[in-house]
């Protein structure tokens, strides 16, 4: 964790009221939008890397969008046992698996 991350939290607890009207602006523009009528097909290499027990993005949510999506250089790594932040949860783990999906991105 940086300086700016660490003073962003302490600051956040400090001030509820404030994070929670940040956070609720986010939330309202972000439901504005269906993933479905936004990006359904793409040529752009995508990744989708995700934790087994993530129960923000529920992984059967992600995995039905993945399936639907039309795109032929597309990647979903799942991490067992790991949350919303699998690069919190385990950063080693979640590098190499980063790793593996440049190293095969970059193989003919």
């Amino acid at each position: 964790m940086e300086f700016n991350d660490l003073r962003w939290l302490i600051n956040a607890m400090l001030d509820y009221n404030k994070f929670f009207s940040q956070l609720s602006q986010l939330m309202d523009y972000m439901f504005r939008y269906d993933i479905y009528d936004f990006l359904m097909e793409s040529n752009v290499p995508m990744a989708f890397i995700m934790g087994s027990s993530d129960w923000i993005t529920p992984m059967e949510m992600v995995k039905e969008y993945y399936t639907k999506l039309e795109n032929q250089n597309k990647r979903l790594v799942i991490m067992d046992g790991m949350g919303h932040l699998p690069s919190i949860d385990d950063p080693k783990l979640f590098s190499e698996k980063v790793m593996e999906i440049l190293i095969n991105e970059k193989e003919p």
